[in-house]
């Protein structure tokens, strides 16, 4: 698990991304991703994982 603070730069920007993997041993193409924000999505995506978003996530309040 990587998590606020584990990187320099926040999303959209990729970085925790590859460090999950190399922490992992594993491709990113090989690991997922649970995010909650749509921010969280798309920096996932471009570091190559699968992303889930859960629909709960989705609503606020």
């Amino acid at each position: 698990m990587v998590g606020h603070g584990d990187h320099e730069t926040s999303k959209p920007a990729l970085d925790p991304y590859p460090r999950a993997s190399k922490r992992l041993g594993i491709a990113p193409k090989h690991c997922f991703a649970l995010e909650d924000s749509h921010n969280g999505v798309r920096s996932a995506a471009t570091a190559g994982m699968m992303t889930i978003m859960p629909p709960c996530s989705l609503v606020s309040g």
